[in-house]
Order: structure tokens, then sequence, then C-alpha cells
């Protein structure tokens, strides 16, 4: 699935993501969910959010966005971000693409889910 109506790419579909996605939506910016497992997470979400979201893999929000969120989960042992990033080096180098990391080490299990 293309995104090229979607400024906004997002890269993951947790609680962080979907709720920055959601004001977004909500303001009628058009948005693109990426999701590790090939984009059913992120489609699912997607359809959720209604008409201005789009679903698809990583690879679709990284080739189709110029703003991305990188919204993984808190790095813990190791850093999601960097292995996203290294991952998608090639197609995020020289881009131009905005890479916002919003991922902190505090737990967002106290956050409500968005409400579409």
């Amino acid at each position: 699935m293309s995104c090229d109506s979607a400024p906004v790419g997002f890269v993951g579909c947790g609680r962080l993501g979907l709720a920055i996605a959601y004001v977004l939506v909500r303001a009628g910016i058009p948005v693109c969910l990426g999701s590790r497992d090939g984009g059913a997470k992120a489609t699912a979400c997607a359809q959720k959010l209604g008409s201005l979201a789009r679903g698809g893999s990583y690879s679709t929000v990284v080739q189709s966005c110029h703003v991305l969120f990188v919204c993984l989960a808190n790095p813990g042992q190791s850093d999601p971000v960097c292995a996203f990033l290294d991952a998608h080096r090639e197609a995020l180098s020289g881009k131009g693409k905005i890479i916002i990391d919003p991922t902190n080490p505090y737990s967002y299990a106290q956050l409500p889910p968005p409400q579409p």
C-alpha cells in the first residue's frame, strides 16, 4: 500500500505512536502507520483511525513519508530505534527525511489507548 498522501509516518503501532497519529488525524493530517509484522497490525490500527490513516510495513513508511516518528519500545538491553535506523540506513540516508524519536524510559501503561 502506498502512503503517498500521508506526509507523516509512524514506525510502530503502540500506545505512543497511535496517540500521536490519532491527534494528527483529528486535525485533518493524513498518516501512514508501519508495523514490524509486514503491516498487518498497522492496517488494522489505520482502519480504526479512519480514512486519513493508511497501514503498511516499516519499509512502506520509510519509502513513502517525509516525516517519520520512530515509536518503538523502550530500549532496555538493546535499542530498537538504532536497530531500525541501521536496517533502513540506505533508504533514509541523504533523502532529507525528518526522523523524530519520541521514546523515553517512562512507562505508557497508564496512558489510555486513543479512542477514534
